[in-house]
């Protein structure tokens, strides 16, 4: 969690339209275009994919005075959640708002803890989906006469909540089943029943355990506060002998601390007084309870002169580092600057110089706090800023340095946020995919609305182009067969434009299109993918392979035959395949018969035409059923002979005599 600042602009007028991010950064992008017309309340947190959920009270008239609401962007600044986002829950409020928390789980779903300031004072817990439904219920999970808030995702997504007991007057713990939110422990929890404890920072750990990093109020009234840890199991059993004193400097129960962890082990960053003069910590937390950077952990910097009035930390997995900025004033608190400091991961040794180093040195008005930092892939880190004019806020914007502290990008900074209006709840999320999403509340107009501007590792904002890609399913086809294509392009996207040599089309603007394709060859195809900041264009060649073959069968067999006969007639052919169907037909009809053989034996004269069509189970035969060519096939009957009647007794020399035969034209013997 950040510390969160508010900040008084003079006012301006100017109405946002964004529907993604936008390189204005006096328009910024609208969160939703409802707020308040007081400063609203307001969290944000990324999601795995480099979106930003944001939960945010909303202004309503009496008597109900606030509706707490959710909102999604995607990685392109787009609202997932309509225009206003979504409702979390209506139910009535006083005239003033509490604390809240959020928190984000493995499926990035939004966890909304906050309290409903009627009495009696009532928590309530809700979990969203990035499509807006509400999981558990739309009244969520309550408990009565509670405040502060906090929460934790325990690595099986269930949910460890912490509030303050108004009846207990301590803190209090109870883990809430992902599925339904019902309650796991049979009772909610003492933090650490010796003492008095006020809620802080919950970290989970890989055996579904976790690390509360409370408060123990100091006297018996008042804010002030140690800080103290203690590791906690999925059944919320303390597994230390004793919880673990982490400062003994003064510390504010009601304001946020910033921390970070690598595995099991935990670093944070706070602020404590001891009199009067106030400092900056970082501490290590490992995850048997000790603490090897001692009380206290390590001293931003060490002028006596400096008051270091907040500090916010970040760190990358496997590196040496943890790195840290703060706001530094002088012993008025009327001077202020953004200084930067880096400590050793092992032992909390500063490196940076024991004065830290300065961004923006103490100056008198205009002055430079820090409001934030993350971490690019490059371990670079990445600070917000806000600019006063005496209590007026002129610009946010951002600086990325590099190992030694230096300023990377030209010009030192990146504006965010540059029209002069009342500005409040300035915060940054972590970087995902070397994008962090900087967000305030502003007040363009008459209303307070929630706004945000990304920057990434190579100092640009707004909207960038998409990237194309795509796929096809299957790239290697018969001819007249189809392709169907699908774009995997990234970034938000307003239009494609397709081209397909060889294709039927030739050309789409369809994100998903089929295309067939109807001459063999080998063809290339290109995608190209636009928003209103540019394009980007993909090809990839000799992608689509189309392939045929042309059967081709002949027919052969004798032209005639006598009744009775048997004729044999044979299909041959080529690219017909490993089992072709063969369908013999007589004068057109088909007859039952199977494979390239047929013996045909007709007991009618006359004159048969005798084909047969074969289906081909070659692949990429085209057409797959050819015909033979047509045989006329003739019948013929055997003769028949008549003869005179011959004299019973003929001699030798008598007279010659005919016979009479049919049919006409034949040889006779006998």
């Amino acid at each position: 969690m950040k510390k969160i600042y508010f900040l008084l602009l003079f006012a301006g007028a100017f109405s946002s339209l964004s529907a993604q991010w936008t390189t204005n950064t006096q328009v910024n992008t609208e969160v939703s275009n409802s707020g308040g017309a007081s400063s609203i309340d307001a969290h944000t947190m990324s999601t795995s994919t480099g979106g930003t959920w944001v939960a945010f009270y909303k202004s309503v008239p009496s008597p109900d005075y606030y509706e707490m609401r959710a909102q999604l962007l995607d990685k392109d600044g787009v609202k997932q959640l309509g225009p206003e986002g979504i409702l979390v829950n209506d139910i009535p409020h006083a005239s003033f708002t509490s604390v809240f928390s959020i928190a984000v789980d493995a499926n990035d779903n939004l966890i909304v803890a906050f309290i409903a300031t009627t009495s009696p004072n009532t928590l309530y817990i809700h979990k969203i989906t990035p499509t807006g439904t509400q999981v558990w219920s739309s009244a969520g999970v309550s408990f009565t006469n509670a405040i502060s808030p906090k929460l934790v995702v325990l690595n099986n997504n269930d949910i460890v909540v912490s509030w303050l007991s108004l009846s207990t007057g301590v803190a209090m713990m109870q883990r809430l089943a992902a599925t339904d939110g019902s309650e796991v422990w049979a009772n909610a929890v003492k933090v650490d029943p010796t003492i008095v404890t006020r809620p802080g920072n919950l970290y989970p750990l890989s055996d579904n355990g976790f690390i509360h990093v409370f408060h123990k109020q100091l006297g018996r009234f008042g804010i002030n506060s140690n800080l103290f840890a203690q590791r906690y199991n999925d059944a919320g059993v303390a597994q230390w002998s004793s919880s673990v004193q982490l400062a003994d400097v003064s510390s504010k129960w009601n304001i946020d601390f910033d921390g970070t962890q690598e595995a099991d082990t935990i670093f944070i960053g706070f602020t404590g007084a001891t009199g009067l003069h106030i400092d900056a910590y970082a501490q290590r937390i490992n995850p048997d309870g000790t603490i090897p950077w001692g009380l206290n952990g390590s001293d931003f910097a060490t002028n006596p002169a400096h008051y270091e009035l907040s500090m916010f930390v970040d760190a990358n997995p496997g590196t040496n580092s943890i790195w840290a900025t703060a706001t530094i004033s002088d012993n008025t608190q009327g001077m202020q600057g953004a200084y930067v400091q880096k400590f050793n991961k092992q032992t909390g040794t500063r490196q940076l110089s024991d004065d830290s180093k300065a961004l923006y040195p103490i100056s008198n008005a205009p002055y430079v706090v820090a409001l934030g930092i993350s971490k690019f892939s490059d371990n670079d880190p990445v600070i917000m800023f806000g600019k006063y004019n005496s209590s007026i806020s002129q610009f946010i914007y951002v600086s990325k340095l590099d190992a030694n502290g230096n300023f990377v990008w030209s010009g030192d900074t990146i504006a965010m946020g540059t029209l002069p209006a009342n500005k409040g709840r300035m915060d940054m999320t972590k970087v995902i995919n070397d994008q962090a999403v900087t967000f305030w509340v502003e007040n363009k107009n008459t209303d307070f609305l929630p706004y945000a501007q990304p920057i990434r590792i190579d100092g640009t904002t707004g909207l960038v182009p998409p990237v194309a890609n795509f796929e096809a399913t299957p790239t290697t086809v018969c001819r007249t067969s189809t392709v169907q294509y699908t774009s995997t392009s990234t970034g938000y996207i307003t239009g494609y434009a397709w081209n397909f040599p060889g294709g039927t089309p030739s050309t789409s603007s369809d994100p998903n299109p089929i295309v067939t394709y109807n001459s063999n060859g080998v063809f290339d195809a290109t995608l190209t993918v636009s928003n209103s900041s540019g394009d980007n264009s993909k090809t990839i060649s000799s992608y689509i392979t189309v392939n045929s073959v042309i059967p081709s069968v002949t027919l052969s067999g004798n032209m005639s035959a006598c009744v009775g006969a048997t004729t044999t007639f044979t299909v041959t052919g080529e690219n017909l395949g490993s089992s072709p169907v063969y369908q013999w037909k007589i004068n057109g009809t088909p007859i039952s018969n199977s494979g390239n053989v047929l013996q045909y034996t007709q007991h009618a004269s006359g004159s048969y035409q005798i084909s047969c069509d074969v289906i081909s189970t070659a692949t990429c035969a085209i057409p797959p059923m050819v015909s033979t060519n047509t045989i006329d096939f003739n019948v013929y009957a055997y003769p028949k002979i008549s003869m005179a009647d011959i004299p019973v007794e003929v001699c030798r020399s008598d007279a010659a005599f005919l016979l009479n035969a049919s049919p006409v034209g034949g040889v006779f013997s006998g």
